[in-house]
């Protein structure tokens, strides 16, 4: 139900629930210990399978830093606590600046302001006024090779208007 309503195509939820269901209903999931954790492991499996396999985990980065990450979505998807969840899972290994690019909704650029100083994460937002995206992302991207920054995490408005 949460992957229709994520607006993920009928037919790939329907297909994965049918290959859940089939491995679910197995054998092995019967004779289990803990039928519940052997369910959980098959979701996981199958949904990680459906998104390519297993992978290395993380981002893929740029030759010559910094990465750029742009973050896009649905209003209201979590974008703007993604970036700094990323920006902190990184930051052991990298040196990751948030960047507010969402100049429709004020509170925004203080949230992820706020976010990025109790993560102890670099941030860097609009000039009171500013409405230009281009220029705040030209301005950020210069601001980041100055300190150093090696990954640039652009949390975004998530919409066209």
């Amino acid at each position: 139900r949460a992957l229709l309503e994520g607006d993920v195509n009928y037919k790939v939820v329907k297909d994965l629930v049918d290959r859940i269901r089939e491995r679910a209903l197995g054998k092995s999931v019967l004779e289990s210990i803990t039928p519940a954790q052997q369910v959980q492991a098959i979701v996981y499996e199958e949904i990680t399978a459906l998104m390519g396999g297993k992978t290395r985990g993380g981002l893929d980065y740029a030759p010559m830093p910094p990465t750029k990450c742009l973050l896009v979505g649905l209003q209201g998807a979590g974008k703007t606590t993604s970036c700094v969840k990323i920006a902190k899972g990184i930051s052991g290994r990298h040196k990751p600046l948030v960047i507010a690019c969402d100049l429709k909704r004020p509170a925004a650029v203080e949230q992820l302001s706020i976010l990025a100083s109790q993560a102890g994460i670099g941030f860097f937002g609009p000039e009171p006024g500013e409405k230009d995206v281009i220029s705040l992302v030209k301005k950020a991207t210069e601001y980041a090779r100055e300190r150093l920054y090696d990954v640039l995490l652009f949390d975004t408005a998530g919409r066209l208007h």
